[in-house]
């Protein structure tokens, strides 16, 4: 059929400009192009639409009557037709969602003849029509993009981000596509603008494409013009980047604190605060910052972005004790609501910030309940949080325990640890847990790190069980680790083998000979468990006896003054004995230790009369009074029979009582012999007490 003439007559109008009456001086003309449209050519569709777009044409009515024809006749028009009608469609902003989507099928299924800017049109036209371009498309639009790149990488910066846009709502993202597309943006990042540049963070990191040339260079460009970023696209920024893996951890704190202070909104607090703990960007500064700004957001979060936000805080150090107990409060709220994942999640996070009151029963009750559907690695994790969690998680954990227990062939080093923490808090175990536990270890002993056989050798030296076998593996492979131990993990370990009453020779003088290489950087506490360790263990060795010489000069150098990390159990005899001199010395303990005005030390210990010690005790004994020697401190022991005895000796060493109303001379002194006392010793006590400034006495034993 030979050109429409109102078509071509309307085509020179619109190249011309309108005539002086206006578009009214043109309707007559539109009327007969649209009275004859079911005849017109796809060519003659094409001048006609964009004749009218030219023309800024306004009557929806003219356009609907167009899009209605088109959607007829788009089998028998060309795609490439096609697409520039859409174009025309878009430019004159008149969308038509059935028209589109019937072209969207044509497309899909013919996209051949279609250049890069052709692409890049019809896709533009989709999105300003709110019509949403699906995978198959996208994918089409690729494929036919990769075999014509000469000109994808000419055409216009907003055809690119119109396919990063539709990319990133369609979910799809072509990894071929996105390689070239990093090259062309990277070209580019210096004019695109903050909304574009958000974009491109964004979709991006949502398609995992992490080039780290243009993550780089992204970030200088965000730098840039970070003044003038989109206050409502920080957030979608952040996401993105942390998504990407960012190093650029100064420009997270600068996009988190911007977004801060302009008050987030509920649906953008979990992807920020848990993609910037990912990347170890959320140190607590931050993260309090953050719930500070967010606290009235809680109550909007489901039971995911609560469990997540949790874990986040966790491993951020968060202290705003107002969010933390919201998020407890509302994760027992939602406990239903979790998966075994977020109760894992909830369950860990709940324990490390303190959260017992709030989530220590209602979590606990919620594993028993859903025991069956957790996983190995899970249940040993909620052993751990649980222990923590309950004020009484022995009933909790024999549930727990019962259900692991087929699973522990499987169970990895991390999973190991986490069942011993349990133990070590709870105090409690089961036979057959313990017995496949330790098989599983030996089975794994060359893949444990330090944490972990330390963890391990504890647990058990805490649940007071004898494994020969386990505890030699430990020792083995604490011994051949031993480098990779650090000195407050030296002292626990040490510390875990006495105790358990494990006094063999390849861990410990391991752990001597480690130790003494970390004299430089010793602190009170690991030195204390180092100095107890060795003084009960029952070992004699050049490296044993060099240590502990060598901890007693860096603690005399240093100033320690206390060396005992803990309060130790006392006897019922050690208590009455304790009242006794507290009676004599208000406000001292059993163990006594005054300073002399030289810097010297005395300290007076009371054993009872008939105290008999084994040779493991005795030895230890010897050691310990040696080690506080070394320190400086002389040793006094009292050896009575009960107390009388011991207010005897007390107003012999003292003189006199600190209560004037105590009478000093005894109705009757006791008939049995004390234990021999050092005169020099006697004689010093004595000249501490009267020369002894208020507030010197120590009240607790160095050791």
């Amino acid at each position: 059929m030979a050109r429409c003439a109102q078509v071509a007559k309307l085509a020179k109008l619109a190249a011309t400009g309108p005539a002086a009456s206006g578009q009214a001086g043109l309707q007559p003309s539109i009327q007969r192009c649209l009275g004859r449209l079911p005849q017109l050519q796809g060519s003659d569709v094409v001048d006609l639409t964009r004749s009218l777009a030219r023309l800024r044409w306004t009557d929806e009515a003219t356009w609907k009557d167009i899009g209605s024809v088109v959607t007829q006749k788009v089998e028998e028009m060309k795609v490439a037709e096609l697409v520039k009608v859409a174009g025309a469609f878009s430019v004159a902003s008149q969308p038509d969602t059935e028209m589109l989507k019937a072209m969207m099928g044509r497309v899909k299924a013919a996209p051949r003849g279609l250049k890069s800017w052709s692409w890049g049109d019809f896709i533009v036209s989709l999105q300003r029509a709110a019509v949403k371009p699906d995978k198959e498309l996208l994918k089409a639009a690729a494929d036919a993009i990769l075999k014509d790149l000469d000109s994808f990488r000419k055409i216009k910066t907003p055809y690119i981000m119109g396919f990063v846009d539709a990319s990133l709502r369609a979910g799809f993202f072509h990894q071929g596509m996105f390689h070239v597309l990093s090259e062309v943006v990277m070209e580019r990042l210096e004019s695109l603008s903050p909304y574009e540049l958000s974009k491109v963070a964004l979709t991006w990191g949502q398609a995992n494409y992490k080039d780290d040339a243009l993550v780089q260079s992204l970030c200088k460009a965000i730098h840039t013009n970070l003044p003038a970023f989109p206050k409502n696209r920080i957030s979608y920024t952040i996401h993105g980047l942390c998504l990407l893996d960012c190093k650029d951890k100064q420009l997270l704190l600068e996009l988190a604190s911007a977004w801060a202070a302009k008050g987030p909104e509920p649906i953008q607090v979990p992807s920020v605060i848990c993609g910037l703990a990912r990347l170890g960007a959320l140190d607590p500064a931050l993260c309090n910052q953050i719930a500070a700004c967010s606290l009235h957001c809680v109550p909007h979060f489901n039971a995911k972005s609560v469990a997540a936000i949790l874990l986040a805080c966790a491993q951020s150090g968060c202290t705003h004790t107002d969010f933390l107990d919201s998020l407890g409060k509302a994760a027992s709220l939602k406990i239903s609501e979790f998966s075994t994942q977020d109760l894992c999640a909830a369950s860990f996070a709940g324990a490390k910030l303190s959260l017992a009151p709030i989530l220590g029963v209602c979590i606990p009750g919620a594993a028993l309940k859903r025991v069956s559907d957790f996983r190995a690695d899970q249940l040993a994790l909620m052993m751990h949080a649980v222990s923590r969690l309950s004020d009484s998680p022995c009933e909790y954990l024999q549930v727990l325990e019962h259900a692991i227990l087929p699973h522990v062939p499987t169970l990895t080093p991390v999973d190991l640890r986490y069942i011993s923490m349990a133990w070590t808090q709870a105090r409690v175990s089961t036979e057959k847990l313990r017995e496949a536990y330790a098989a599983r270890t030996i089975d794994m002993i060359d893949e444990l790190d330090p944490a972990t056989i330390s963890h391990i050798t504890w647990a058990h030296s805490k649940l007071q069980v004898s494994n020969v076998d386990l505890f030699k593996a430990l020792g083995v492979r604490c011994a051949a680790s031993i480098s990779s131990f650090n000195p407050s993990r030296l002292g626990c370990i040490a510390s875990a083998f006495v105790d358990a009453g494990v006094h063999d020779e390849v861990p410990l003088i391991s752990i001597a000979r480690q130790a003494l290489r970390y004299l430089g950087q010793m602190h009170p506490i690991p030195a204390s468990h180092l100095a107890r360790a060795f003084i009960q263990a029952d070992l004699e060795s050049s490296e044993i006896t060099a240590l502990l010489e060598s901890l007693a000069s860096v603690a005399r150098q240093q100033e320690w003054t206390r060396l005992s990390p803990s309060h130790f159990e006392q006897t019922d005899f050690q208590k009455q004995c304790a009242q006794t001199v507290q009676d004599f010395l208000p406000g001292q303990l059993l163990s006594l230790v005054l300073p002399h005005c030289d810097g010297s030390h005395l300290n007076l210990e009371v054993d009872p009369l008939d105290l008999q010690l084994c040779r493991l005790d005795r030895a230890a004994r010897t050691r310990r009074d040696q080690f506080l020697e070394d320190l400086g401190v002389q040793v006094l022991r009292l050896k009575v029979r009960d107390q009388d005895d011991l207010r005897y000796h007390l107003l012999q060493i003292f003189g006199h009582p600190a209560d004037p109303s105590v009478d000093d001379s005894p109705e009757e002194l006791p008939a049995s012999e004390v234990g021999p006392l050092d005169e020099e010793a006697v004689a010093m006590c004595g000249h501490v007490w009267n020369e002894m400034e208020p507030g010197r006495v120590q009240h607790e034993s160095l050791l």
